[in-house]
C-alpha cells in the first residue's frame, strides 16, 4: 500500500542563511536612500551608489533624466487636439459636446528636473539626521580624494580663468553621470559665443531655432563702421559722470585681472581685432553693470543699409533655454510637505566673468567705448560678456553644473538661476545646505562666491526680486515695499505727465503685477506697453491702467498670492458661447455641467441705426466680456479655466494681440484685459465657432425655442465696467 503525501514525512526547507555581523553605514544607508527613492516611484531614472566611499545619487542612464527647468505651457499640440475635436461636429449639440469633452491641457505645469525629485524624495521619507550624516561624511571623503589634486595642480591654461579646478570637475562629472560631459573642456578650452552653442543636452530643442546669417570669415567691419559707433556713443551719452567713469573704471580693473586686453585707440583697431561693438553701461540696485552692445548693426563691406549686421547675427541657438520660475520652487515647497521650510542664496563673484571665452571669439566680441576725454577706445574680453546671445546658455550650463553636484554629493534642493543659487530645506538641514553649495563651489569647482550677497536662511527672504514667505506651509509672494514705494512714484509721475513710459518701467509693471495677479496681472499694462512701444494709445485708456495698478500697490496685501494653493490647483472647465448682433443684442450661453444646469442671457445694448463693421466687432467683443464676466463666479474663486467660444474673427484677434487699426477696438481689448484681470478665474482660452454651431447665436436672436435651450435658465447679463465707455454711437 502506497503512502499518501500527507503520510511522508515533511521535507525541510531551505532556510534563508543568516547574516553575520552587521551592515555598514554606508550600505545600511543607501539602503534607505534607495527606499526612498522607491517610494516616490523615481528609482528607475535614478540610483544610490557608494564610489570611494562616497554616497552618490545620479541617474541610471542621464539620457531619460528631465533636466532644466521646464515650463509646460499650452502647447500647439494640446491645441491643435482640442481644435480637431470638432472637426466633426454638424449640430449645436454636438459643438457643445465636444466642448465639454475634449481633451485641453491648459498650461502653467511647471516641470523639475529629475535629480531635484530625487533629492525631494531624500527629503520627504529619510530622517534629517541621516541626510546630515551623508553631507558630512561625503563632504569628510572629498577633502582626502580631491586634497592632493588641488594641492599639486598643474599651472592654469589661461590668466583669464585661472581658479576652476578642473581635475576635481572632471571626476566629479564623471562620479555623478551628468549628461554635459564636454563642460570640463569648455572650461578649460573656453565657451564659444559665435557659431553653434551648445546645449550640454540640458535644454530641449527651440521650436523655432535661430541660425546664424553666416561664420566667421563673414564678420566684416570698416572704418566707417568704427566711426559710425563714435558717433553713436557721443549721441548716446549719459549725462551722469557717475556712469562714464563707471565704464573707464571697469575697463582698467579687467585690464588688469587678465579678463580683458587694452585699452586700445579705437585708430588702432585692425592691430587688435577684427569685429566692434558699442559698451554701455547701466545702473542696477547695487551697482553698475557693462553690457556690450551686440545687436548694434554695422554695414561692413556691404553697400546697402538691408545687409547691416550684428555680433548676435551669427549665433545659432538650437535649444530653448530654460530658467526656473517661482512656481517651480513653489512646486518643490509643496512636494517636501506641509511642515516649515527655510530658503538661502548665494550668488557667484563676477558671473559671466568668471568663465573663459573661447579664444577664436575674442577678437570679434571688442568693445568700443568712452574715454575721460571722450575719445573711442576698445577692449578686447576674455571671458564671457553681457549682451551675447552666447552667454546665457554658457553660463547655464555652468550654474547647472553646481546644482547636480549638490544635489547629487550633498543631496540639496538646489535651484539655480544664472548665478544665483538658491537651496529649499527643512529648518533642520537649511545649515547644512548652504554649506554644502559653498564646499561644492570653492573647494570642489573653485568657482568664486560674493559672500556679502549672502542671504541665511529664513522662512522669509528675497528671492527672484520678489518677497517669498514660506511660513504656515504656504508660498506667498510679495514686493518689497522700496520697489512697491518705487513703482508708485514712477505710476503717479506718468499720470501727471512728468514723464513717458519706457520699455524698461513697462517691464518693471509687467514683472509686479503678473506677480500679483498671475498672468492677467499683464491686463492692467497691455495699454501701457504699447504706448511704450510708441503706438498711439487714449490718454483715458493709459489713466485707467495707471489707476488700477496704483490701486493694486496701495492695496498690496490683497492681492497676495499663495503659489503653493495654485500648484495644487486642479482648475475645472467653465465653457460658453457669447454673440452679438448689429441691433445690440449680446447673447451669453453656459451649457450644464454636474454643478449647475445650463444657463442664458440676452442684453439689449441701445445703439444707431448705422452699424459700421468696428461697431459689430465692439460689440461681438463686449458679449464675449459680458460671458466671462456673469459666469466667472460659478465655482469658487480660482478654481475654474474658461473656453470662451465667439464666432468673430476680429473680436478673437483683439483678444489674443490687442492691436487693431481702430482706436475704439484697441481701447476695447485694452478695457477686456482689465476688466478680465480682477474676475476670479484662472485663465480664459478663447475659441472660434462657426455662427450655425454658436448657441449663443440663437440667443442674441431671441430664438428661446431651441432644443439646448428647454432646460435652461434665463440669467441676468452682468456687463463689464467698461461697457458705456466704448458703448457704441
Amino acid at each position: 500500500m502506497s503512502s499518501s503525501p500527507t503520510n511522508q514525512p515533511a521535507r525541510s526547507l531551505p532556510r534563508k542563511r543568516s547574516r553575520r555581523g552587521t551592515r555598514s553605514w554606508c550600505t545600511t544607508t543607501k539602503r534607505l536612500l534607495q527606499h526612498a527613492l522607491h517610494r516616490a516611484d523615481v528609482s528607475s531614472l535614478l540610483e544610490i551608489v557608494i564610489i570611494d566611499d562616497l554616497l552618490v545619487l545620479r541617474p541610471r542612464l542621464p539620457s531619460q533624466c528631465t533636466y532644466g527647468y521646464p515650463y509646460e505651457g499650452t502647447s500647439r499640440e494640446s491645441l491643435r487636439l482640442f481644435t480637431n475635436a470638432f472637426a466633426t461636429a454638424t449640430s449645436v449639440e454636438q459643438h457643445i459636446d465636444a466642448a465639454i469633452h475634449a481633451p485641453l491641457c491648459f498650461g502653467g505645469h511647471p516641470i523639475l528636473p529629475s535629480m531635484l525629485l530625487g533629492t525631494i524624495a531624500i527629503h520627504r521619507f529619510v530622517d534629517p539626521l541621516i541626510i546630515n550624516e551623508v553631507r558630512i561624511h561625503n563632504e569628510a571623503r572629498l577633502r582626502i580624494i580631491l586634497d592632493d589634486w588641488t594641492s599639486h595642480s598643474s599651472a592654469p591654461l589661461s590668466q583669464a580663468s585661472p581658479h576652476w579646478r578642473l581635475r576635481n570637475i572632471n571626476y566629479l562629472v564623471a562620479l555623478t553621470n551628468y549628461i554635459d560631459s564636454t563642460v570640463v573642456d569648455d572650461l578649460r578650452h573656453g565657451f564659444p559665443q559665435i557659431g553653434t552653442i551648445p546645449s550640454g543636452h540640458l535644454f530641449p530643442p527651440a521650436a523655432k531655432p535661430k541660425h546664424a546669417i553666416g561664420g566667421r570669415e563673414q564678420m566684416s567691419f570698416t572704418d566707417t563702421d568704427a566711426k559710425d559707433i563714435h558717433r553713436y556713443l557721443l549721441r548716446t551719452a549719459s549725462d551722469d559722470p557717475e556712469l562714464r567713469q563707471a565704464v573707464i573704471s571697469d575697463v582698467r580693473d579687467e585690464c588688469s585681472k587678465g579678463r580683458a586686453l587694452g585699452p586700445f585707440p579705437l585708430s588702432t583697431w585692425k592691430d587688435h581685432c577684427a569685429f566692434c561693438s558699442p559698451v554701455f553701461p547701466i545702473r542696477q540696485t547695487d551697482k553698475i553693470r557693462l553690457i556690450s552692445n551686440y545687436s548694434y548693426r554695422v554695414r561692413g563691406s556691404g553697400s546697402r543699409p538691408s545687409h547691416r549686421h550684428c555680433f548676435n547675427d551669427f549665433c545659432t541657438t538650437l535649444h530653448k533655454v530654460s530658467l526656473p520660475r517661482l512656481s517651480h520652487v513653489a512646486l518643490a515647497a509643496s512636494m517636501l510637505g506641509d511642515e516649515p521650510k527655510h530658503i538661502s542664496r548665494t550668488d557667484l563673484e563676477g558671473a559671466y566673468r568668471q568663465v573663459r571665452m573661447n579664444p577664436t571669439d575674442t577678437v570679434y566680441s571688442a568693445g568700443i567705448f568712452l574715454d575721460s576725454n571722450l575719445d573711442p577706445c576698445i577692449v578686447i574680453p576674455l571671458v564671457l560678456t553681457f549682451g551675447a546671445v552666447g552667454s546665457v546658455t554658457n553660463f547655464l550650463r555652468v550654474g547647472e553644473l553646481h546644482a547636480h553636484i549638490a544635489r547629487a554629493v550633498f543631496l540639496v534642493n538646489a535651484f539655480s538661476y544664472l548665478d544665483d543659487f538658491f537651496p529649499i530645506s527643512p529648518p533642520s538641514l537649511s545649515a547644512s545646505a548652504l554649506s554644502s553649495i559653498h564646499f561644492t563651489m570653492e573647494f570642489c569647482t573653485g568657482a568664486r562666491i560674493k559672500h556679502a550677497k549672502d542671504i541665511p536662511p529664513a522662512t522669509k527672504n528675497l528671492l527672484l526680486g520678489l518677497i517669498v514667505d514660506l511660513s504656515n506651509g504656504g508660498f506667498c509672494i510679495s514686493l518689497d515695499d522700496s520697489r512697491r514705494q518705487h513703482l508708485i512714484h514712477a505710476l503717479f509721475e506718468l499720470k501727471t505727465g512728468h514723464h513717458k513710459i519706457s520699455s524698461k518701467l513697462a517691464g518693471k509693471l509687467s514683472f509686479a503685477a503678473e506677480a500679483f495677479l498671475g498672468r492677467a496681472g499683464r491686463g492692467f499694462i497691455r495699454s501701457l506697453i504699447r504706448s511704450s512701444l510708441g503706438l498711439k494709445v487714449p490718454r483715458e485708456t493709459l489713466t485707467t491702467c495707471i489707476d488700477s495698478l496704483l490701486y493694486m500697490f496701495h492695496h498690496s496685501t490683497a492681492f497676495t498670492r499663495d503659489l503653493i494653493a495654485e500648484v495644487r490647483l486642479a482648475p475645472r472647465r467653465l465653457v460658453c458661447y457669447a454673440d452679438a448682433t448689429g441691433h445690440g443684442k449680446l447673447g451669453i450661453y453656459l451649457p450644464p455641467s454636474s454643478s449647475y444646469t445650463s444657463q442664458f442671457g440676452v442684453a439689449d445694448l441701445p445703439v444707431s441705426s448705422q452699424a459700421s463693421t468696428n461697431h459689430i466687432n465692439l460689440l461681438e467683443l463686449l458679449a464675449g466680456s459680458a460671458a466671462v464676466h456673469t459666469f466667472a463666479y460659478l465655482l469658487p474663486p480660482g478654481t475654474a479655466f474658461m473656453v470662451l467660444f465667439l464666432d468673430n474673427t476680429v473680436a478673437e484677434s483683439l483678444i489674443y494681440t490687442g492691436s487693431s487699426a481702430s482706436p475704439r477696438l484697441n481701447l476695447a481689448a485694452s478695457l477686456f484685459w482689465l476688466d478680465i484681470a480682477t474676475l476670479p478665474i484662472y485663465n480664459v482660452f478663447v475659441s472660434r465657432v462657426g455662427s450655425a454651431l454658436n448657441p449663443a447665436d440663437a440667443v442674441s436672436r431671441e430664438s428661446f425655442s431651441q432644443p439646448w435651450l428647454a432646460d435652461s435658465t434665463r440669467v441676468t447679463v452682468a456687463l463689464p465696467t467698461w461697457a458705456n465707455t466704448v458703448s457704441a454711437s
